[in-house]
């Protein structure tokens, strides 16, 4: 029965990994086209400092997504170990 319930917690850990892995990579696909219609949505003036003409180091939206990127991806890589080594920590320890 015990073993059981520790088979289930596992399942129940690598499906949460999973639907986390599923909505980083939705999260990839679907920010820069939205950074990119939020750059596309209004055009400033000719002499304005946001036109890129005027001000060539403006960071576009679908730009930005792909310098966080590698930081966003650290991060949740981060997390999942932590996980990871939490659970095992704790199975050593003899928790749930």
């Amino acid at each position: 029965m015990i073993n059981e319930v520790i088979k289930m917690a596992n399942m129940n850990t690598m499906i949460s990994y999973g639907v986390s892995a599923l909505v980083l990579a939705v999260l990839f696909m679907v920010a820069p086209m939205i950074g990119e219609n939020v750059d596309n949505a209004y055009t400033p003036g000719a002499a304005s400092q946001w036109n890129e003409s005027v001000n060539t180091d403006l960071t576009t939206g679908a730009g930005f997504w792909t310098d966080m990127g590698a930081i966003i991806s650290i991060g949740a890589l981060v997390v999942v170990v932590g996980g990871v080594i939490i659970k095992s920590l704790m199975g050593v320890a003899g928790g749930n």
